[in-house]
This record gives C-alpha cells, structure tokens and sequence, in this order.
C-alpha cells in the first residue's frame, strides 16, 4: 500500500483498494495506531467520493465516512469543509491532491497551498462562531526539500491576525499552533511567499477544529 500510496493520480477504484485496504489495518489494531489507519482510509474514502458518480459506491463510501468519522469524532478536520474561497495558489488542484510528508511525518488531512510568486495564498473557511479552538501545524514537504524564498504563514479571524509562523524555508523549520477562535466566523489560512516560490510546497498539516 505505500507503493499505491505515492501514486500521483488515483482512480476512485484505486483510492477504494487503499481505502480497505487502510480500513482492514484499523479494524486490526487499537489505540493510536487504530485512529491513524482509520485516518487514512478517510482519506481516501473521500478522494473517491469525489471521482465516481457509481450509486453503489457512494453508498458503501457514505457509510464508511460515517463510521470513520465515529472514531474521529472529536476533530473537526478542514479537508471535509468546503471553502469559502481559493486565491493566490500556484496549483489549485492540489489542495488536496498531494501526498503530504513534513520531517518523516505524513499528514492525511493536510491541505497543499502552494503561493504564486510575490503573492499569497489565502484558504478562507466560514466558521460563524461554531468552534473553540484550531490547531495543526505548518511546514515545507519533504519532496521540495528547500524553498527559494522562505515563507511564512499567517492565520487570520475575521480577517484580523491571530498567529503568524516564523520564516520557514525546509522541512526541518515546521511550526505547530494551537489557537482560540471562540466567536470567529470566518477563518483564513495564508502563506506568503515574496519571492521566487520555486520549492515553495507549503503545507498545513493535519488542521483541525474542535468544540
């Protein structure tokens, strides 16, 4: 499965066999371990919801996501919420289309937001007051190994600033938040990238909302 996993493109029928085939992993172990597996097949569970139109399919998919979503119940991740609005990023359709990998770590839910050159990505999420706190953590992917222009991520509420990493220019300077946004309704994640965003594989990894 780590072979498929590194696959660039996927059918739905090959995000399936990863899926049950992360599914049957989860249903063997506990813990943890259990609630990582069931992460992942979400994951792919998801990505082919997206991609086929087969009523049965999206029958087993619905309750698969439902029972996944039982074990993760408590976490609120970003990847399952529609956007308000997309800008400013180098490569729209990897949002999450990219296998997300910071310092060794992968990131089932992470969200790829690649700025242009001398631009910003902006990632806006409507909250309306609904969550107590947001956390994950940001990074550069393994695979870009170093970004030509360091980058630097900004959260925002209500389009005022709630946190804003360092500069960030390899995998090894990821930075993690954990924030309040009790009462905020709308949600942006940003990278700045004032410069030559070659390398610039911005991640946000694993970013989730809880109540």
């Amino acid at each position: 499965m780590g072979r498929l996993e590194q696959t660039p493109i996927l059918t739905a029928f090959g995000h399936l066999n990863l899926a049950g085939g992360w599914w049957g992993l989860a249903q063997q172990s506990s813990g943890p371990a259990k609630r990582g597996l069931f992460a992942m097949a979400l994951k792919h569970y998801w990505k082919a919801s997206q991609k086929s139109s087969d009523e049965d399919i999206q029958l087993l998919i619905r309750d698969r996501i439902r029972q996944a979503l039982a074990e993760l119940s408590e976490q609120d991740y970003l990847f399952f919420k529609p956007e308000l609005s997309v800008e400013g990023m180098a490569h729209p359709e990897n949002l999450r289309g990219l296998l997300i990998k910071v310092g060794g770590t992968i990131s089932p839910f992470g969200l790829s937001a690649q700025p242009q050159p001398n631009g910003s990505s902006r990632l806006a999420y409507r909250l309306d007051g609904a969550y107590k706190k947001f956390q994950g953590s940001v990074g550069l992917n393994d695979l870009a190994g170093e970004s030509k222009t360091a980058l630097v991520f900004q959260i925002l509420g209500d389009g005022k600033p709630l946190w804003k990493s360092r500069p960030i220019r390899t995998f090894k300077d990821a930075e993690g938040f954990d924030l309040v946004v009790s009462d905020i309704r709308e949600l942006t994640l940003v990278v700045d990238c004032p410069g030559d965003n070659t390398g610039a594989r911005a991640e946000w990894m694993e970013p989730r909302l809880s109540k």
